[in-house]
């Protein structure tokens, strides 16, 4: 491969972008070739350690390993392998250099590209611990592992994804800790994956979560503390450029009931919590079901006062109680889906505002009972606790609520079988959901931090086998 046809293949495949730079420097009679996009370069860096030690020399290079070793003073130098591999260093900020006479090129690492700085998380807060979060520049997010876990054994293997975009991805892992069969499936399922463009981890979590179903086998946070202990867990973490989310995989259905500062606090008031959270979880998904399967088929386990109140709280409601619950979860939904779309300090105040005068105006209008009003509070409420299932709540009450009014409570039982059923059969990446309940060979049981926490100094960092 000669210089020209570097020099062709470069200006042919860029010769429309108004950012790529090629910039020639002559050193005795020879004629050096620079690329670079000037938007994501620091053109400082350029001058100070590639121009100006070029322009210092004496007499022309004999070789390219000789200005790779003796006069660029960039901190990363490498070989370019291909015309592709060119385009690619220059479109990802680095400068390529070509040299009359030497068909070998060269690349240093000059980007200067914009970003966040490292900032408090936003949808993870905590009370007590570190305060850092992940942000949109691969290299700034590996950093934040790399200060945390200071081992030979801490692996970074890098692929790239997408025919278009070719993303940078991360796979992390401690070797010796994840299982080498985790560790293959996850290599390979990245290397095979066709997508024109990756913007972000989404696209790989389709790839590699369970199908057909509403919870999430596949776990996201963008706190680097808490990336560091699944890492010591023995989990895989996967990080994309451009993307302040990584994966963590495997995942089970009692981390959603985990909080980022559940290290930092009294294991007491932590597991109080952890408790709190599932049976929130359970509230709000069962209880608009039976508050149906109760008022439409079983009065008879109603006691009578409070049957003769609901009675006469209904009194002029022209809708069944069916659809009177479903218009009432309606309405709460559109007043959180608002809140998160709108700036925040217009969205907490509006979806507070309006779901009271939504709440009052409905009642005073006659479109619903004071009892449904409060049947879906406790069922907004208790699915706030629980954030990370959101989607699952909301999806699996509407379920509870169409079996109960088919069957009563003898649908209502069904369907809460049917979930448990559906919970036992999933897995995420080969490993059962519902841990610690499955396959026991496949994890270790010993490990004080499943449902409640036990002391820190107890608690099992290799979680998988």
């Amino acid at each position: 491969m000669t210089t020209t046809d570097y020099l062709n293949y470069i200006q042919d495949k860029l010769q429309n972008s108004f950012d790529i730079k090629h910039k020639q420097v002559v050193v005795s009679g020879a004629t050096m070739h620079l690329f670079f996009a000037d938007t994501m370069a620091n053109l400082g860096a350029i001058s100070e350690y590639i121009v100006f030690p070029l322009l210092a020399m004496s007499r022309a290079p004999l070789s390219v390993d000789e200005v790779k070793g003796q006069v660029l003073f960039a901190g990363v130098v490498g070989d370019v392998q291909s015309p592709e591999d060119a385009v690619m260093h220059i479109l990802s900020g680095n400068v390529v250099l070509l040299f009359d006479g030497f068909a070998e090129a060269l690349f240093c690492d000059t980007r200067k590209i914009a970003t966040r700085a490292v900032e408090t998380s936003t949808n993870e807060p905590v009370i007590r611990g570190s305060k850092e979060s992940f942000n949109e520049e691969l290299m700034d997010n590996v950093s934040l592992l790399r200060k945390r876990i200071k081992t030979p054994d801490f692996v970074l293997e890098v692929f790239q994804v997408g025919k278009q975009s070719n993303t940078p991805v991360v796979l992390a892992y401690i070797k010796g800790l994840a299982p080498p069969r985790l560790i293959a499936t996850m290599r390979k399922k990245l290397t095979a994956m066709e997508i024109e463009y990756l913007t972000d981890p989404s696209f790989i979590e389709e790839q590699i979560k369970h199908k057909w179903t509403m919870f999430d086998t596949v776990g996201f946070t963008e706190r680097p503390d808490s990336v560091t202990a699944k890492l010591f867990e023995g989990k895989i973490v996967i990080l994309v450029e451009g993307s302040s989310s990584a994966i963590t995989a495997p995942y089970f259905f009692v981390e959603h009931f985990h909080a980022p500062d559940d290290y930092y606090l009294n294991k007491y008031m932590v597991n109080f919590h952890r408790l709190l959270r599932f049976f929130a979880y359970l509230v709000a998904v069962l209880l608009p079901g039976f508050y149906i399967a109760l008022v439409t088929y079983h009065h008879s386990l109603i006691p009578i006062r409070f049957v003769i109140r609901m009675s006469s709280s209904r009194v002029g409601v022209p809708f069944p109680t069916v659809m009177e619950l479903l218009l009432m979860m309606a309405f709460f939904e559109f007043s959180r889906e608002a809140g998160k779309r709108l700036p925040p300090t217009i969205g907490q105040p509006l979806s507070i505002v309006s779901a009271l005068i939504l709440g009052e105006a409905a009642i005073g209008a006659g479109l619903t009972s004071e009892i449904t009003i409060v049947i879906t509070g406790i069922f907004a409420t208790a699915s706030y606790l629980n954030p990370k299932l959101n989607g699952s709540v909301t999806i699996g009450a509407v379920i509870f609520i169409f079996s109960s009014t088919i069957l009563g409570l003898h649908g209502f039982w069904i369907c809460a079988v049917l979930l448990i059923a559906h919970l036992g059969s999933l897995s995420s990446c080969g490993y059962p959901y519902l841990y610690p309940i499955g396959t026991v060979k496949k994890l270790n049981l010993s490990s004080q931090d499943v449902v409640l926490r036990g002391d820190l100094r107890h608690i099992s960092y290799r979680l998988l086998r």
